[in-house]
């Protein structure tokens, strides 16, 4: 079987010349995000464990996959920055979907971290320490949204990378 490595580069390229914008984005979105210290850090994902398991009863086996998949969103979360600018190189190469999948997660848990982190705020009661802390992490809630315009603007490919030939063996 004979590949056509010039349709493979341009099919490549176009892709490329679509998503720059997006890498552009996603880049400075994931800067942001570092910039501002936003991640779904490990005090959120120990919380909603405790919260889940106060509501259902579970077996070990459940909760060591709990454990598992916890940890991973906690590894993840922790690098939520650095996670969007992963996925923002991707959407230039022929992985666009998982690069977009992968800046989900990273701003998602950058989001989801961030909810948590003003209803501790709210709950307080200490309202000059919440307007504080209410405008530090701006640049960081700027960042998740600008990741999530990158992952909805990504374009992926809708033509298959190697074309199949002409019936040559």
């Amino acid at each position: 079987m004979r590949v056509d490595n010039t349709r493979v580069t341009t099919v490549v390229w176009c892709i490329a010349m679509k998503n720059k914008l997006p890498l552009l984005v996603g880049i400075i979105s994931g800067l942001l995000m570092i910039f501002s210290g936003m991640t779904g850090g490990a005090g959120l994902w120990g919380m909603l464990l405790g919260w889940a398991l106060s509501i259902v009863t579970v077996t070990p086996e459940v909760m060591l996959v709990l454990t598992i998949f916890l940890s991973v969103l906690n590894f993840i979360g922790a690098f939520g920055g650095f996670v969007v600018i992963l996925g923002s190189l991707l959407l230039v190469t022929s992985h666009v979907r998982k690069g977009k999948f992968i800046i989900s997660v990273g701003a998602g848990l950058g989001i989801l971290g961030l909810f948590f982190h003003y209803y501790g705020i709210f709950t307080t009661q200490a309202w000059i320490v919440a307007i504080l802390l209410l405008v530090l992490p701006a640049p960081g809630i700027f960042g998740c949204m600008l990741a999530l315009y990158a992952q909805f603007k990504a374009k992926t490919m809708d033509t298959p990378a190697v074309a199949p030939s002409g019936g040559e063996d």
